[in-house]
This record gives structure tokens, C-alpha cells and sequence, in this order.
């Protein structure tokens, strides 16, 4: 086998990624099918960057990838994977300290990302390269709702007129797939909810409906418990028309996962935050 080559993708080689990322994950606990335009959703949401990212090339095919997002001085591990046919060769390892020595060069220190809580072959290789659990993260599934809405009046609201004030609904930042940020650059794919009182929200929801994502619902503290969240999620399953898919939802919000239990929300896989400081 030839010696990989270390490089950053391309937009030739962003087309071939989707292909390889879905060949790495074949065999995990939870397989990745990601179509072309999943994967550019995925990278634009996530804030990719090519000139912190790396691909190993084996013989003119990708073998191993890290894709990193940047966010001023934030960056984030979006993927990483090793194809079957080129594993336990030590080509992680080596696109990883390449993906270091780029994030060192433009100066930025903290690298966070994600592993699946069972998936020990991965957590392994983070734990080797420095990597630490910074906090747990639940994803979960709700199916439509066999509860009766509250009869709370829900609005299309624009996410500029809201922005401002999200961050002082939820009790924890969200994951970087869901903050702020990642709801910018999604832009009209993304659509956002309220409940409106006095002219003021007093609760929203963020959601992807061509991925079936939520990605934030809260509300204010004064205005908790009378339905407002019960019929913000009500209007999100109206939306979708099916299941809806909560993924990181921070797991020190008890309060937010008794709400989605109480909904019939179901845990479908933990996650681990990870994060090294270089």
C-alpha cells in the first residue's frame, strides 16, 4: 500500500466525502447514509472549513477524513472516520496530528466534537490523542403527539427577531449543531416558531423539516408550565407531519427531559461532548 498522502479536500474532493463518510460509519451502531445534499447541509451547518480539515489519499481514493468547522476562534470536529480497507494502519492517528498542527498554525487552542457513549473503539482513540468528556449529551425521537394541544397560539416568527433573545430562554448552551451560529448559516431551510405575549415571545422553536430536526425549543422562565412547550412541539409535528428528532439535548436539563418524556419522547442514543486543548 502506498504511503497516504495529507491533504485539505478540494470541492473536486467534497464530492467524493459523502461516499467515504457513509463507508466508515457501514458498520457502526448507527450507520450514516448520507446523500449529497445531506452531507453539504451537514457541512454548512456545522460551519466547515477546508483549510483546517484533512483527508488521507490512498491511490487516488479518500481512506481517512477529519472535517473540522470554524467559528471565530471555536473549532469543531465535524467527522472523522477511517474507511474498513484501510483500519488499524495507524491513517487516524496520522490525519489527526495533521488536523493539529493546521488548527495550531491559525492559532486556536480547543478543538470540541462528539463520540457515541458505547462506541469504544472511537472513544478510545480519542482518549489517546488527549480528548476529555466535557458533558452528556441524550438525542432522542418523538413520534406525533397522542396529547391535546393547549390552546396556545403559535406563529411563524422570523429567526432575526428572535436570535437576540435566545439565549437568555434555554438553561444550557446548546451543541454546536444547534446554536445560534448553525441556525444562521442554514438560513431559510431553517423555520422558527413562537408564542407571542404582549407582543413579546415567550417561547420558540427552531426546526429543520427537511431533516426532521428540532433544534432548539425553549421557554422563558416566567412562562413554564402552562403549555406553551407542549404546543410549540405540537405545531412542530403538524409541520414535519411525522416523528421529529431532537439531537445533543443537553442531559444536565432534567427538567427539559422530563418534558420530553412526559411527551413521549424516546432516547435513542447518548453522546459524549469531547473537547483537548492543544
Amino acid at each position: 500500500m502506498m504511503r497516504p498522502i495529507l491533504l485539505s479536500p478540494d470541492p473536486q474532493m467534497l464530492a467524493a466525502l459523502p461516499t467515504a463518510i457513509n463507508d466508515a460509519f457501514s458498520d457502526y451502531a448507527v450507520p450514516m447514509r448520507l446523500t449529497d445534499a445531506q452531507f453539504l447541509q451537514m457541512m454548512k451547518q456545522r460551519s466547515m472549513d477546508p483549510e483546517l480539515s484533512a483527508v488521507a489519499m490512498v491511490d487516488g481514493e479518500v481512506a481517512a477524513f477529519w472535517l473540522m468547522g470554524r467559528r471565530s476562534d471555536r473549532v469543531y470536529l465535524i467527522v472523522s472516520g477511517t474507511r474498513p480497507a484501510y483500519r488499524r494502519r495507524g491513517m487516524s492517528k496520522r490525519v489527526a496530528d495533521h488536523v493539529f498542527r493546521l488548527v495550531r498554525t491559525n492559532q486556536v487552542a480547543n478543538i470540541t466534537s462528539e463520540v457515541i457513549t458505547g462506541n469504544e473503539r472511537a472513544l478510545a482513540l480519542y482518549r489517546g490523542l488527549g480528548f476529555t468528556i466535557t458533558r452528556e449529551f441524550d438525542c432522542y425521537t418523538v413520534n406525533p403527539p397522542g396529547f391535546v394541544p393547549p390552546d396556545v397560539a403559535v406563529e411563524p416568527v422570523d429567526w432575526r427577531e428572535i436570535r437576540a433573545l435566545a439565549s437568555g430562554f434555554g438553561d444550557h448552551p446548546p451543541s454546536w449543531q444547534n446554536e445560534n451560529e448553525a441556525i444562521d448559516a442554514l438560513g431559510s431551510a431553517a423555520r422558527c416558531i413562537a408564542v407571542l405575549i404582549d407582543g413579546r415571545p415567550a417561547g420558540f422553536a427552531v426546526f429543520v423539516p427537511e431533516t426532521r430536526t428540532l433544534c432548539q425549543l425553549a421557554v422563558t422562565p416566567g412562562h413554564r408550565r402552562q403549555g406553551l412547550g407542549t404546543a410549540l412541539l405540537a405545531a412542530v409535528h403538524e409541520a414535519m407531519g411525522g416523528a421529529v428528532r431532537l439531537i445533543n439535548v443537553d442531559a444536565r436539563d432534567q427538567a427539559f427531559s422530563s418534558f420530553l418524556a412526559s411527551r413521549g419522547a424516546e432516547k435513542i442514543v447518548q453522546q459524549y461532548e469531547i473537547a483537548i486543548h492543544l
